[in-house]
């Protein structure tokens, strides 16, 4: 009985650590993205699946910021995207969310944006710090 319940315990365990959200906390920067985008700060703030994001940079030189919200959930991050601050030529409508892939060893996101207008691009971000 004593062997079952260690072969039910270490099973339990691989288990809740194989469902566990990656923790993706950290830095990231740009590796692709709109080429009128530059000087590109990723930041992720990451409690258990919930996460906050805030994102600084460039668009045609000109400083913009958005901050957002989402969730981990196995190797999928959602996140909503509100600027603070946008591009002067962007209507209000560039709101949007971003759906990106973690890759295995938790050092990239791969995906894509998407905007109240219907627009959408991808995007990649490789994890600096």
């Amino acid at each position: 009985m004593k062997s079952f319940l260690v072969t039910v315990a270490l099973l339990l365990s691989v288990v809740s650590s194989a469902v566990a959200a990656p923790n993706i906390s950290g830095i990231w920067d740009s590796v692709l993205d709109d080429p009128n985008v530059s000087d590109l700060v990723f930041t992720i703030s990451q409690v258990g699946n919930q996460v906050v994001a805030t994102t600084f940079f460039k668009f045609k030189g000109e400083p913009c910021v958005w901050g957002g919200s989402g969730t981990v959930q196995g190797s999928k991050f959602v996140t909503s995207q509100k600027y603070g601050r946008r591009y002067h030529d962007w209507s209000k409508g560039t709101d949007g969310r971003l759906e990106l892939t973690i890759s295995s060893d938790g050092t990239t996101l791969t995906g894509n944006w998407y905007n109240e207008l219907g627009q959408s691009g991808a995007v990649k971000y490789k994890k600096v710090r």
